[in-house]
């Protein structure tokens, strides 16, 4: 095996000299001629015996000659010669032009080199896109790099390159072509920010991803026409998506000079942390919201998160300043205080404060919800079905209360139970008035539209539930369209995906459209794959789905939304 091996290695070196030794232009022998001989193979060149790689060698010479004084016209009569003779123009001549001649001469010449390639070759768009769909995609990198030295890529070009760089793993320079398309046409931006998180979605590591954004905000912000409120609401956003906490409070700290928005954003992300037990990283923007924050309201939350987050990571003189401008004597601060501590997981606190609680709604309510962020959906249900402290009497706090228990009923897919609670209801208790009739309305035509179809209205409660608790994601193993008639289907579908939308899943969302896209034909799924490629940048596309739409369905209330859509893409372009 050995023995093999070293006959192909010489095999493979004894070529490589050959090659070598057959072009008079290479190091090797070059150095062996006369310099009279060296004037004349520069002067009268063979081109009939060259090969690219002897090509190469030949123009290197004739540029290292004349470096201070290139003719460029000489140059490209060279190139033309020897396309003449060998009827070809590759894509390594093309990279040796490149490479080789001056920034200076490529400059000149750059509009006949096109030229000469397109007559060998047709469009070079046409021979990257052929080359990509062979796989082959370092070589299509490097048509596209060296047809850019040519000054030769519009922003479309740029869109492909980056792509082609996703797809061999290369993120830091597909950041910087994003960022390129940005600055070339700012009715780009959107498309281009969103192509890149997607891209970043398959990067092995978060330090890959850190690196990406970091080089995309670096280049971004040398733009000097930069919105820098809205780059700096993309950029921590999309850092928050990666769990890139401190990168993400860092963009608002140092991109957002305004006080009412800074405060507002670092007030979320504490929140945010603080839900997910990221209580050391949950520090700084709390304190940085609290300093800034107007809402006594919002200080006491933030007061909370601290108190909480200096008592986990065992700085006790800390959590006791803290402690003191919580100020859980109010009421309405204690329920503020047991909400932020179920959706923070951390029940065992929040149980302490109900229990030391008088008998109420409040009460009630916040028991309720304590089993169902702690995802005992059957407890809930079991508590709230035990309401009983208002039934007879009619107030707002007594109807708030009574819809907890079609909720819960919904929310684990009795269908039976919430159509009797509903219609127990008095008519008045879907007045106007009441804050909770639009949802009270929402369960009532779930149960008249699935009433016949009892596993999609289990469906359609658990994504109600899913909703509830901000993780609409988790209902997407259970959707199949194809279980349910096609109306059905369209019904249960429409609340998942605008749900995804509004939590910014668009990707998982555009699955979902597709789904029921290839169902059956629908105005509002139209309006939403039109709505998807809009909110993912694709203007173009977004437009003609809304068009389509106001033509085929004019009356219809998706086609005012298209409309809407419509004007936004207008202005955006003006």
């Amino acid at each position: 095996m050995n023995r093999l091996l070293f006959i192909l290695l010489l095999i493979g070196v004894t070529a490589l000299d050959s090659q070598a030794q057959g072009c008079p232009y290479t190091d090797q022998a070059w150095e062996l001629r006369a310099e009279d001989q060296k004037e004349s193979l520069l002067e009268k060149p063979l081109f009939e015996g060259m090969d690219d790689f002897c090509f190469q060698a030949f123009l290197q010479r004739v540029v290292s000659r004349n470096r201070k004084a290139t003719n460029h016209k000489q140059v490209m009569t060279l190139i033309r010669k020897y396309c003449q003779v060998t009827d070809r123009f590759s894509p390594e001549l093309l990279h040796t032009i490149c490479t080789t001649v001056s920034s200076i001469t490529l400059g000149k010449i750059a509009t006949d080199v096109i030229t000469l390639w397109k007559l060998h070759n047709g469009s070079f768009e046409r021979v990257i896109d052929t080359e990509a769909r062979k796989g082959r995609y370092q070589l299509a990198d490097q048509l596209y790099s060296d047809f850019e030295r040519l000054a030769a890529l519009d922003v479309y070009h740029l869109i492909k390159w980056a792509q082609i760089k996703g797809v061999l793993q290369e993120y830091a320079p597909a950041a910087k072509l994003y960022c390129q398309i940005c600055q070339q046409n700012k009715s780009f931006i959107t498309m281009a920010q969103s192509q890149l998180t997607r891209l970043l979605v398959d990067a092995d590591s978060p330090a890959i991803r850190k690196k990406t954004l970091l080089t995309f905000r670096d280049c971004r912000l040398t733009h000097l026409e930069l919105d820098t409120l809205a780059f700096s609401k993309w950029l921590s956003n999309t850092f928050g998506r990666f769990e890139l906490y401190d990168e993400e409070v860092a963009a608002v700290l140092t991109l957002d000079n305004n006080k009412i928005s800074q405060s507002g954003r670092l007030y979320a992300i504490a929140k945010k942390l603080f839900r997910k037990q990221r209580l050391k990283q949950a520090i700084t923007p709390a304190l940085k919201a609290w300093e800034i924050l107007s809402s006594e309201r919002d200080k006491k939350e933030c007061a909370l998160i601290l108190h909480h987050a200096y008592l986990q990571t065992a700085n006790q003189k800390q959590a006791l300043l803290w402690l003191e401008r919580m100020d859980l004597s109010h009421l309405n601060n204690r329920i503020q205080a047991v909400t932020l501590f179920q959706q923070s997981n951390l029940f065992n606190r929040a149980d302490s404060l109900i229990t030391a609680m008088p008998q109420s709604v409040y009460r009630d309510t916040l028991s309720v919800r304590q089993h169902l962020f702690a995802e005992a959906v059957k407890k809930a249900k079991a508590v709230a079905t035990a309401f009983s402290r208002f039934d007879n009497a009619w107030t707002y706090a007594a109807a708030d209360n009574f819809l907890w228990k079609i909720r819960t009923a919904a929310f684990s897919g009795d269908l039976f139970s919430v159509t009797s609670y509903i219609d127990s209801l008095k008519p008045i208790r879907t007045s106007p008035t009441w804050s909770y009739t639009a949802e009270f309305l929402q369960y009532r035509l779930a149960t008249e539209r699935l009433m016949q179809a009892p596993d999609a209205f289990a469906f359609w409660g658990a994504l109600q539930y899913h909703v509830y608790l901000g993780v609409p994601q988790k209902s997407l193993a259970a959707f199949n369209p194809n279980h349910w008639s096609k109306d059905v289907a369209l019904f249960v579908a429409l609340p998942l995906i605008e749900s995804l939308i509004h939590h910014k899943l668009y990707d998982r969302a555009s699955i979902i459209i597709e789904q029921m896209a290839k169902l059956e034909k629908s105005v509002a799924i139209s309006y939403y794959q039109g709505y998807i490629n809009y909110l993912q940048g694709d203007r173009d596309s977004a437009k003609k789905y809304f068009e389509d739409i106001i033509v085929t369905y004019p009356n219809d209330v998706y086609a005012h939304k298209a409309r809407i859509q419509l004007l936004k893409i207008k202005k955006e372009k003006t």
